[in-house]
């Protein structure tokens, strides 16, 4: 935590001073250098998604993609519980749209099947998309709710406990 301060007191200060030299003491600290490559990394690869879907003029959240992103690199436990419920939600709503989309090009009286392999490759995007916020999202409550009862129950019974 002290040195993810550290970064952003750096930058704050380096901007604001003109200067470069707090910002470069900082980052010449292995494990600074590592989190901010690793950082800088996450997020170009989530807004590398997100660009590749406005150019394809796919339907997408940036939230879902930048949580999914995350979880996918192992550092989805950094995302507050309610930017998962978004971009979970958001998922959910991109998986009901592209499954509607499907179904509308199914049903027409001439089918082109073109079409309906693209919506099918993009629902069952959208679906695994889906599938792992909630996987995760699962998880990390289950854990939520497992410690408090492991706390709970080590609780002397005057604070609450059993």
């Amino acid at each position: 935590m002290s040195i993810t301060w550290g970064i952003a007191t750096g930058a704050a200060e380096g901007a604001i001073n003109n200067g470069i030299s707090s910002i470069l003491k900082i980052v010449k600290n292995p494990v600074a250098k590592f989190i901010a490559k690793e950082g800088i990394g996450f997020l170009l690869e989530g807004l590398e998604n997100v660009v590749g879907r406005i150019i394809n003029k796919e339907d997408m959240s940036a939230k879902s993609i930048i949580a999914e992103t995350l979880i996918s690199k192992g550092v989805g436990h950094i995302l507050p519980s309610s930017y998962l419920k978004k971009a979970t939600a958001e998922a959910r709503h991109n998986y009901s749209v592209a499954l509607h989309k499907l179904e509308k090009l199914q049903s027409r009286r001439t089918p082109n099947m073109k079409l309906i392999r693209n919506a099918k490759s993009a629902m069952r995007e959208a679906r695994a998309l889906y599938g792992t916020l909630v996987s995760f999202t699962t998880g990390v409550e289950t854990v939520k709710k497992e410690v408090g009862k492991k706390v709970q129950s080590q609780l002397p019974k005057d604070y609450g406990g059993q």
